[in-house]
């Protein structure tokens, strides 16, 4: 046994001797033809250590092979033709970029979505036996926490490029990690350039980004590449008809239901609004546990100030909570609770104004939790910052994942939209997921 062992092995090593001349000047092409001809000179029939050396020689090949194949091999992710309505992109010189940093996100494949969605499915069916019986959020991350190859393969990939401070989601599905423009430039053979959209906000993104064969199936998205969905479009103020015409509507009747205050359609006041929905005389149940979450984007927050305001004029029983409901930020987001000239001039906190008031009046004594979301992604002159304008829902649900059952709200209000072409599918379906 030993002897044939020896044999088998001297007769490998006669070839690489045999070779080595013609190694140097070969291409990868023909490297790969070789070490798949010496592979089928090895005996099927060698003894158990012999076995053992073949096995060692088919993993050798196997990793020179998947090295080679991912040095030589790209898979497009994602790619645009055309640039999305209302954005161009700026004549800045690709030097003048380079050396800007930029936060990318790798949004991981899930363990098993398709069991999770289906456990869901159950639990979310009036007419079977598990509805309403929710998951936990550790439930959740144990369909959703990617798989180990799936993470290493990622890691393997970044540090090979040099990055090492790779940062996670609490349910692993999102690593991040900060580096130059000019580094992603060349990991994700991308060319980042500066776009600016009619609004006038400007974002650092690609019209197209790859990744290697081999981590093309762990990786759904890394954003921001080709999201061009970053300028959130807010509720449109509506414009009234004139009073005339209220007027004579505000003839009809008013069911007794109702209070006389529903009479006035060019004012609808709030506890009209309370009635109609059947919020007026509302209990909470569960104090302490029930809560409404209201998510924010483009850094808008809720002010306190005027949440007292308004509860002084129409719900006095709600001021002492407007003074104090609580407000989060994430994503690089801040809470600025004093206005100030340039906020005003650029109408920042609108949104989060009213929808913070909206739900105050509407369903106090509830408790309610603002959280303020970064993202707006406003081109800054400065190597030091990052300038790449977070994509926000993936950042926003993954924020919410991470908050422990019994913190998690019951209800979420989302009061902003976005333009579905400037949206790339895998982000898509992967925040869908999520």
């Amino acid at each position: 046994m030993l002897e044939a062992s020896t044999q088998a092995m001297m007769a490998i090593a006669g070839g690489l001797r045999a070779r080595k001349q013609e190694a140097s000047t070969e291409t990868p092409r023909m490297r790969r033809c070789r070490q798949a001809l010496m592979l089928s000179s090895v005996p099927d029939t060698l003894p158990e250590s012999g076995n053992d050396m073949r096995s060692a020689f088919v993993s050798a090949h196997l990793r020179a092979h998947h090295h080679d194949h991912a040095l030589h091999h790209e898979t497009i992710k994602h790619s645009i033709r055309d640039l999305p309505i209302g954005w161009s992109e700026l004549n800045l010189a690709s030097r003048d970029i380079a050396a800007h940093s930029i936060e990318l996100h790798f949004s991981l494949a899930p363990r098993d979505q398709a069991s999770l969605e289906a456990e869901l499915a159950e639990t979310s069916d009036p007419d079977h036996p598990r509805w309403r019986q929710h998951l936990t959020r550790d439930q959740v991350d144990a369909f959703r926490r990617p798989k180990e190859l799936t993470v290493r393969s990622l890691e393997s990939f970044l540090k090979g490029h040099g990055l090492h401070n790779i940062r996670y989601s609490s349910d692993g599905t999102i690593a991040s990690i900060k580096t130059s423009v000019q580094k992603a430039d060349s990991m994700l053979k991308a060319k980042f350039r500066m776009f600016q959209h009619k609004s006038g906000s400007k974002v650092l993104r690609t019209r197209s980004y790859e990744l290697p064969d081999h981590l093309a199936a762990h990786i759904r998205s890394v954003q921001p590449t080709t999201f061009f969905g970053n300028h959130l479009v807010k509720r449109k103020p509506v414009t009234a008809p004139p009073i005339r015409e209220l007027q004579e509507r505000d003839l009809a009747p008013v069911s007794t239901e109702y209070p006389e205050s529903c009479r006035n359609l060019s004012s609808v006041p709030w506890d009209c609004l309370r009635r109609v929905y059947q919020t007026d005389d509302y209990i909470v149940k569960r104090p302490g546990t029930n809560a409404v979450g209201i998510v924010a984007f483009l850094n808008e927050t809720a002010l306190h100030s005027d949440a007292v305001l308004l509860a002084n004029l129409e719900r006095p029983s709600a001021a002492g909570y407007a003074a104090r409901f609580s407000v989060e930020a994430w994503g690089g987001a801040s809470d600025e609770q004093v206005l100030n000239k340039a906020t005003l001039e650029a109408e920042d906190d609108q949104e989060g104004n009213m929808d913070a008031q909206t739900v105050l009046m509407m369903t106090h004594p509830l408790q309610f939790n603002f959280y303020t979301v970064g993202g707006r992604g406003l081109w800054k002159p400065d190597a030091n910052e990052n300038t790449n304008g977070n994509e926000p829902y993936q950042i926003a649900l993954a924020h919410l994942l991470a908050l422990p059952d019994d913190q998690l709200p019951r209800v979420l209000s989302f009061s902003y939209a976005d333009d579905e072409q400037a949206t790339p599918r895998g982000y898509a379906a992967a925040t869908c997921e999520q």
